[in-house]
Order: structure tokens, then sequence, then C-alpha cells
């Protein structure tokens, strides 16, 4: 690496430039010999994404030497850096041809969800399986270089490299298929994607905590030996009376506050974290059966996906503080208690007019729960910032975690009020008014407005009180709206 304030060596430049010439060269040969079966520009691609991982391996192999510094002596770039310095520019090139591509592919893929209808005509855009080489190799050569080199900065290069590879892998495979009977059908391709965009963050976030943790635990060793050298009986004395620890990551927060632990980290995790949001927010409303589980089997996908992603953000946490994070942190977990409650509706239920309000009941269910979690969660961070003085952490966490409990409250009225409005709306034929949904309907309704209760009571919030007269009017017209048909002279 460069050091601060150097300038590179004429001849450094020199050889530089030779390398990316006889790279331009290599790329122009593999891009004629081993073609794609779509376009040039794929072959480009490719061709780079070889000579990448090839001036990795050679950067790898290459003996470390060190610079010797000297003020007023420009720096003389080695092989080993140079070949960093091309991998990393090759690297580039395919990183922005293929990053266009697949943010066409996801274009088509949301027009289709919409039309419910797939695009015939060619992938012109130029995404086949062909790309998956290219985004291989990429990936290849930042896990190298991480483990090599052993620089914060390529952690979310890595990470990046291996979304955009399972993302395309998991696109590959068409959205809607063709029916027998006529027609189409949604498959599990969008589902896949909570996969890779849920635990490739999580074990990074794991990855960068045992990091964190070994350096922490050396430089507590470092110290203490340090210590003892100088004062050893009294260090003997301390360590043998008091035994106390030091909180984890506390010297790491001093030392590295912010997004400084891992440059770009907690963006990264923020970015795909609103990413799983929405794919667990559509899988929730627009359910997919995949195999023999059906439904369920999609829940409960949906629900560890989105917890797996709200616990990275969690654990992410606990190094840096991120507003953003916190509440994708709390908005997956009472998605995947949504998620876990809609694993109680009946799988043998085909008519989606019949499901969906059975659907609604028990995603009213799961945003009440959450609710209860948030609140309970606030005013225990109430306590402990008050109790340790003005607790920074726990301080920060309550207007969130209120915020958390109040959306989920509100999720559930909408919820509540679809429920209500159901038979009334044109074009759905289904009553809804048999007496096991009337009584899970009520049921349901009636433990919303319990908790609402019960947080208005804990939060003393003016919001509270009024989501809960709302949710009165909505309990009320449930109930209207299935005894309206029973009443004389009605429609």
């Amino acid at each position: 690496m460069t050091p601060i304030g150097s300038s590179p060596h004429p001849a450094a430049i020199v050889r530089a430039g030779i390398m990316l010439l006889v790279s331009i060269a290599a790329a122009l040969a593999i891009a004629a010999r081993w073609t794609t079966s779509f376009s040039f520009l794929q072959d480009i691609a490719r061709a780079c994404a070889v000579l990448t991982l090839v001036w990795t391996l050679a950067a790898v192999a290459a003996p470390r030497r060190r610079a010797v510094d000297v003020p007023q002596v420009p720096y003389r770039w080695r092989f080993r850096e140079l070949a960093f310095v091309v991998a990393l520019l090759l690297g580039v090139v395919v990183a922005v041809i293929q990053s266009m591509v697949l943010v066409m592919r996801g274009i088509y893929v949301a027009l289709d969800l919409i039309n419910d209808f797939p695009y015939l005509g060619e992938p012109w855009y130029g995404f086949t399986a062909d790309g998956i080489w290219s985004l291989a190799f990429i990936a290849a050569a930042c896990v190298i270089s991480l483990a090599s080199l052993r620089e914060r900065h390529l952690v979310v290069g890595s990470l990046w490299a291996l979304v955009l590879l399972s993302v395309w892998a998991c696109l590959l495979p068409p959205v809607l298929r063709s029916m027998p009977p006529g027609g189409y059908e949604r498959t599990g391709s969008t589902l896949l994607l909570l996969l890779p965009l849920s635990v490739l963050p999580a074990m990074t976030v794991s990855f960068c905590m045992s990091y964190l943790r070994r350096r922490q635990t050396k430089n507590l060793t470092r110290n203490a030996a340090q210590r003892a050298e100088q004062r050893p009986s009294r260090d003997a004395d301390e360590r043998t009376h008091t035994g106390v620890k030091p909180p984890m990551y506390t010297a790491l927060r001093q030392d590295l506050p912010g997004d400084s632990l891992i440059p770009g980290l907690t963006s990264s995790v923020a970015i795909l974290a609103g990413a799983v949001t929405l794919l667990v927010c559509y899988h929730l409303v627009v359910p997919v059966g995949i195999g023999r589980g059906g439904h369920r089997a999609t829940a409960l996908l949906v629900a560890a996906g989105a917890a797996v992603s709200g616990a990275s953000c969690s654990l992410l946490l606990r190094l840096t503080w991120n507003r953003a994070l916190a509440d994708a942190a709390m908005g997956l977990i009472s998605l995947a208690l949504c998620a876990l409650a809609t694993l109680a509706v009946p799988a043998d239920t085909a008519d989606l007019a019949e499901r969906y309000p059975m659907l609604f009941n028990a995603m009213l269910v799961g945003f009440a729960a959450s609710s209860v979690l948030w609140t309970k969660r606030t005013v225990r961070w109430r306590k402990l910032a008050l109790r340790t003085g003005g607790g920074e952490t726990s301080a920060r966490l309550v207007p969130h975690g209120r915020r958390a409990a109040f959306v989920s409250a509100a999720m559930a009225l909408v919820l509540g009020a679809a429920m209500a409005l159901w038979p009334r709306l044109p074009g759905i034929a289904a009553m809804d008014d048999s007496l096991g949904r009337f009584t899970a309907g009520v049921g349901a309704n009636l433990f919303l407005l319990l908790i609402m209760l019960w947080s208005s009571r804990r939060l003393r919030s003016p919001a509270f009180h009024i989501l809960t007269v709302l949710i009165v009017l909505s309990a009320s017209g449930f109930v209207l709206a299935r005894m309206l048909p029973f009443t004389p002279r009605f429609g």
C-alpha cells in the first residue's frame, strides 16, 4: 500500500502503464477465444474478470518488500502493489458492466410481477448464465485479496461481490411459469433472494465481530504485559483482588468510533436490510407456495430471512450506532413475528378471496405481538438510561423503540380495517361470515385493543390513545359488516 503523503516513482508509472497495456491485449485475446453466448461486452467483462483473478494471484505470490520511508524521496512501488492496482482497475470495469445488466434484469423482473405476464423477447441487455463466470472470478479475487492483505476496506468489497454473484444466480430462472390450464403463476425465484441478502451480511458481521474480538484481546494482553513489566507488584495485586474485566468492545469504540470500524459496512448492511424488507413485505402480501410445504414453507423461509437480517443489524449496533440500522433491525424483527403468525393459516385454502381474511387476521396478531415486544423494550431502555445516569445507547434506542411499537400497532390497525371491509369490497364473493372466522376476527381485534390499552398506559403517548379509539371503531366495523346481511330489508 502507498504511504500517506507519498507520490509514485516515475518508473512505477511506466511499469503500471506497461502492465495495463499487457492486460488490455490479454483481455482482447481472451475475449476472442473464449466467447460468451450473447455479446462482445460480456466477452470483455469475463476477460477482465479472468485477468483480475490472475493479477490478484500474482500479487499474492509475489514476495513482500518493505519500502524505505525516507522523507522527500518518492515511494517506489513494487510489483506486488502494481499488480493489486491493475487488478482493482480491471475489477471495477467488470463490476460496472455487470451491475448495469443486473439493474436491467431487476426492472424486467418487477414488470413481469406487476403485469403477471413474462417478457417474451430476447434478453438484449446481456443477462445470461455466462455472467456467473465473471462475477465468480471477481468474488474469488476479492476474497483472496482480503485474506492476503487483511485490509478492513476489502470487507465491504468482498460482501458486495458475493451479493452480486448470488443475486445474479437467483434471478436466472424465470419468475413466472405457464400453467397447464392456461395463464402464469409465480415461481420461487424472488424467494431465493432472501437467502443471500440475509445470510451474507450476517456472515460478514459475525466475521468482523470475531476479528475485532481477537484484536481487542490481543491489545488487552499486550497492554497488560506492558503494565506488568512496569509495575509488576501493583498489577498482580489488582488482578488478584479486583478481577474486573473491561466491557466488550469498549476500547474499540474509543479507538475506532462510528463507521471507521469497517468502512462502509454499516451503510451496506442497512441497504441490504432495506432490500430484505421489501422482499419480505412482498411475500407476505403475495404468498407463493413452494414444493410440498406450500404456503407454510414460504412463511417459514420469509420469517427466517427477516429474523437473520434483523439479528445481523442488531449485532452490528453493538459496534457502531446508526439510526437507519436501528429502524431496520426493529422493522425486520417485527416482520419476522408477522410471518411466523401466518403459519397458523390453513394450507388447504386455495381461494384467495377466502385466504386473505385469514392472512390479515394472522398478520394482525403478529403485529400486535411486535407492539408488545417493542413497548417492553422501550420501557426497559428508559429505565436503563435513567439507572446508569443517562446511558448513551439505551437513551438513543428509546425513540426508535417507541416508533417501532407505534408503527406495528398502526399496521395492525390497517389490517383490521382491511379485514372489516373485505366482504364489502367489489369483486369479492366470499362473505367471510362463518362462526370460526367471526370468532377469530373478534378475538384478534380484542387482543389488539388490550395491547393498545396496555401500551398507552406504559408509554403515556397521545398517539397510542388515538390508535386505541381507532381500533375500537375498526372492531365495531368488523362486527357490523358481518351482521348487516342478516338484518331485515338488507340490499
